[in-house]
């Protein structure tokens, strides 16, 4: 049985020279949701990915999310342009997964817009 937990995790809207990494708290969400299907309030980033989030764990077309204060990549997502797209705000439905070396990456099951804001 699928079981989706609903992450409460407040929404915020970096501009580009916000600090988008909170290591602790990208280790927390991902050691409480690994395997799990969660759904979070995040910003769509495309390949506009900041340099502390790291080199994509799949494939070079994954894209990045900030959800809260770091940033997270995700399989690339149907209907969503990476270039421009960005900086809009979505409710997604996520599977919770890590790579073969330990590196914690979204799966978008679903996704529903929620502000779209361009900055």
């Amino acid at each position: 049985m699928n079981r989706v937990w609903w992450v409460t995790i407040p929404l915020l809207i970096f501009s580009c020279s916000a600090n988008f990494s909170s290591k602790e708290s990208y280790k927390d969400f991902c050691s409480t949701y690994i395997g799990k299907t969660v759904k979070v309030k995040a910003t769509y980033l495309g390949w506009k990915c900041p340099k502390n989030c790291g080199l994509p764990p799949i494939t070079r077309s994954d894209v990045c999310w900030t959800i809260n204060n770091f940033c997270i990549y995700s399989l690339p997502v149907e209907n969503l342009n990476p270039i421009n797209d960005i900086n809009k705000s979505y409710l997604l439905e996520v599977k919770v997964l890590k790579n073969k070396k330990g590196i914690c990456y979204l799966k978008v099951l679903s996704i529903s817009a929620l502000m779209n804001t361009k900055r």
